[in-house]
């Protein structure tokens, strides 16, 4: 089965279980913004800033985390009220 071909909650799990290995704050932070319209906007902020939001500055994500990142940023939906 391809990546694309997993049910979206497992492909979620994966990419959040690949930034959790490397960042775990972060993960913790984009699970509780999930689901929230401002959770895309955080994930892009941390990809193109470098930065975590709360002033510790960084060199940059691995590859890994930053594909991570881009899929959760595509498998992302905001749940309406």
């Amino acid at each position: 089965m391809t990546y694309n071909e997993l049910p979206r909650l497992v492909r979620i799990e994966q990419e959040l279980a690949t930034i959790t290995a490397h960042h775990e704050r972060i993960a913790k932070a984009i699970q509780l913004f999930w689901g929230h319209k401002d959770c895309v906007d955080y994930i892009q902020k941390l990809i193109l800033s470098g930065g975590d939001g709360s002033g510790k500055a960084r060199i940059g994500f691995k590859r890994e985390v930053v594909a991570a990142l881009m899929n959760l940023i595509e498998l992302h939906e905001v749940k309406q009220l």
